[in-house]
């Protein structure tokens, strides 16, 4: 007298067991290798994103480089601090430049060249960039032309 439950199933009944634990295994897999992919180009993505944000801000500290000599062409006798506007999502941008080292008021002698320190400061989503140049000026012929522009710590 066997019991129901105590006899053996057929070949045919067992042989899903195997199809169903490989199946599991496969699809585990499949989503562990979905998931490090995802992972990698999320930081892929995010680390792009750093990179392109960083060169934006270096892009308007060189815009506010440009803008200064462009008043200096315009007035050579004066020192200034200025504020860039930028668009809307576009970086701050600040910046100060050196005064001459002669009074302008046309009085006496001024020295034939003449050298002014531009700083600009460029900051866009913590990302800070700083670009220091030093311009010759003539004053006789009124040519403004850079000596020296480079990037410098924050």
């Amino acid at each position: 007298m066997s019991s129901y439950a105590l006899q053996r199933a057929p070949f045919t009944a067992r042989r899903g067991t195997a199809s169903l634990t490989t199946t599991l295994l496969l699809g585990g897999l499949v989503v562990e290798i979905g998931l490090v992919l995802l992972f990698l180009f999320y930081l892929l993505n995010f680390t792009n994103y750093g990179i392109r944000i960083s060169a934006e801000a270096f892009t308007g500290a060189r815009a506010g480089i440009e803008d200064a000599l462009l008043r200096i062409v315009r007035d050579k006798c004066v020192a200034f601090s200025y504020d860039m506007p930028m668009a809307n999502n576009g970086p701050q941008v600040a910046g100060t430049v050196s005064g001459p080292s002669v009074a302008c008021d046309g009085q006496g002698p001024q020295p034939m060249l003449e050298t002014r320190e531009i700083n600009a400061r460029s900051t866009l989503i913590g990302k800070r960039r700083r670009i220091q140049a030093f311009a010759e000026m003539n004053n006789h012929t009124g040519l403004v032309k850079v000596l020296r522009a480079e990037e410098v710590p924050f």
